[in-house]
């Protein structure tokens, strides 16, 4: 696929608890929030869709181009939680330019190092980027974000 095509994945969910365990080093890492309207050339994309793992071979058959793109955009229900969406690019291109102003916001983990914090506090000033730090709610088994900048 590599050869005819690039694919780049996005999550509409910036607070999904398995998303951080599994996608930002064990809630280390951090998340870029875009705003899509700003820079649409970049952030076209097709949501995915999820179906019960034995019907996505039966439902999608790779026959032609449109097969293909099914395929592309389906996964098991058992990753519906991820709310994905995939963004394809032409092989040649192996960098997308994405302007500053679509960044709304940056969410660093509640983990994340005090080292990479402040790097990070340092490159969003720059920018005029909000930064953000998950943090665990005390009263749920769940995550919220707080504004640090």
């Amino acid at each position: 696929i590599d050869k005819h095509v690039k694919v780049c994945c996005f999550s509409t969910e910036a607070l999904d608890i398995t998303m951080w365990s599994h996608y930002a080093s064990s809630h280390s890492g951090f998340c870029i929030e875009f705003d899509t309207k700003l820079d649409e050339d970049v952030f076209w994309g097709c949501k995915i869709n999820y179906l019960k793992s034995n019907k996505i071979e039966k439902e999608h058959p790779i026959q032609d181009k449109f097969g293909l793109l099914k395929m592309l955009t389906t996964k098991s229900d058992e990753w519906s939680y991820e709310k994905e969406v995939r963004v394809f690019r032409n092989p040649e291109s192996n960098f997308v330019q994405i302007k500053p102003k679509s960044i709304k916001r940056v969410i660093l983990g509640c983990k994340c190092s005090k080292s990479n914090e402040d790097e990070m506090r340092n490159l969003v000033e720059r920018e005029e980027i909000e930064l953000w730090k998950v943090k665990k709610s005390l009263s749920e088994v769940n995550l919220e974000i707080e504004q640090i900048n």
